[in-house]
């Protein structure tokens, strides 16, 4: 996340500094036309620098789409189907670490039963708090034959 910032950062100087080359040296008043500066009379500046800034904003917007947007949505999807693929018996891990196996599916919980004893202990969690269906990773990771 840091490196995001740095180079936020640097592309919201690099904005600020064309924004900056762009005007020819200070604020201009709405009434008064842009000038090229060391032109005698006052010849109007060539139109075309305000684009540079509507073009960089746009590239700001596309490298926030790219490097948040589009991943958080990716791992969105990843996790609804990870809670959606839950059944009785796979085997999960709760976002704190707890170990237990899927007793009851319900629609906003879950309870897994979390003992190895001989004295069962059903704990109920909100579906969202499960990390990773271990049963699902199991299968996957089953050599083809």
């Amino acid at each position: 996340m840091s490196r995001f910032i740095q180079l936020f950062s640097l592309l919201m100087i690099a904005t600020a500094a064309m924004a900056a080359t762009a005007n020819d040296g200070g604020p201009q008043l709405a009434s008064t036309p842009a000038t090229v500066p060391g032109v005698p009379g006052g010849a109007p500046a060539a139109p075309g620098g305000d684009a540079m800034i509507f073009i960089m904003i746009g590239g700001m917007i596309l490298f926030m789409w790219l490097l948040v947007i589009r991943p958080q949505k990716k791992e969105e999807k990843r996790r609804k189907a990870l809670i959606d693929s839950m059944k009785p018996g796979h085997q999960v891990v709760t976002i704190g670490g707890v170990h237990g196996e899927v007793v009851t599916v319900g629609e906003l919980t879950v309870e897994l039963n979390v003992t190895k004893g001989d004295k069962p202990l059903v704990m109920t969690f909100n579906r969202g708090a499960i990390a990773t269906n271990v049963t699902l990773i199991a299968a996957d990771a089953k050599p083809a034959k």
